[in-house]
């Protein structure tokens, strides 16, 4: 059988964390043998992290911010993701990047906190986990 790796997994999300032991015992038959728990926030990162560690063997995560919360950044945002992102589970930053199709958030603002996780990505050397829908062509 083959063995397969669902990258983009939003066990975060209140109905999928209803059945998460279904959920990988199903996926398990299926052949996938590892998901990786999108952050989208700094909170559900947390909450990814939490995941991780009562399904090690199973699960990995990313830490970001999506572009829809962008504009929930703060002065702190930029050290609480190194943190989390510290942490051995965290294969990578994001979700991140850019989304001026729906602009939740202000794209200046999507744009200053794409760059600030860029950088964090650099100073931990992980890779990026990025969203990008209608970005601008420079920016």
């Amino acid at each position: 059988m083959n063995q397969y790796i669902d990258i983009g997994v939003n066990f975060t999300n209140k109905s999928l964390m209803q059945d998460i032991d279904g959920v990988l015992q199903r996926a398990s038959t299926s052949g996938v043998k590892q998901m990786v728990v999108t952050g989208t926030t700094l909170e559900e990162s947390e909450a990814a992290i939490t995941l991780c560690a009562h399904y090690p063997k199973q699960l990995v995560c990313t830490a970001g911010v999506h572009p829809h919360h962008a504009s929930e950044w703060s002065n702190n945002s930029a050290e609480d993701l190194k943190s989390l992102a510290s942490k051995p589970c965290v294969r990578a930053i994001g979700e991140t990047g850019l989304d001026f199709n729906r602009n939740y958030s202000p794209q200046n603002i999507q744009i200053d906190v794409f760059h600030q996780q860029l950088s964090i990505a650099c100073d931990l050397y992980k890779p990026l986990f990025t969203h990008q829908r209608n970005k601008k062509k420079n920016f």
